[in-house]
């Protein structure tokens, strides 16, 4: 790797150390959830009013940061080779000792991942706050 590739790794582990927190990714009917450290981000949109005051639009979208080399390591079977996110697997997050489960989506304008570096080093994964837990576990 050249010396920005280093930089953008440095910054990954920098932020997963120190912003990251654990939580549980499940491709539902192939495999439960493994913990590994992602950094959650929450998109905020303001937008002008008529009035002239700026309003802040919030959704139940989350943005969770994840190394890619983290995912390649807690899904290393064969059978699961090249693991990337997918519309449909869940994501799990404790919150004041709760499970909050968010729903990896993709729509026509926006895949169910993006990466957040020119180095593809972090993935950047799209969900929804899913308002029930299922019960249903793979």
């Amino acid at each position: 790797m050249g010396l920005l590739a280093d930089g953008a790794a440095l910054l990954a582990d920098l932020q997963a150390e120190s912003d990251g927190e654990t939580v549980e990714y499940t491709r539902p009917g192939v495999v439960a959830g493994r913990e590994l450290i992602a950094v959650v981000g929450f998109p905020k949109h303001e937008v002008d009013s008529s009035l002239n005051t700026p309003a802040r639009i919030e959704s139940r979208r989350a943005d969770f940061f994840i190394r890619a080399a983290d995912l390649e390591e807690t899904f290393p079977e064969p059978a699961l080779a090249g693991f990337k996110p997918e519309k449909g697997d869940w994501i799990d997050r404790t919150l004041g000792g709760k499970t909050v489960r968010y729903l990896v989506i993709s729509d026509r304008t926006q895949p169910a991942f993006e990466y957040s570096d020119a180095d593809q080093l972090v993935y950047r994964i799209h969900t929804r706050l899913m308002a029930g837990i299922p019960t249903e576990t793979p």
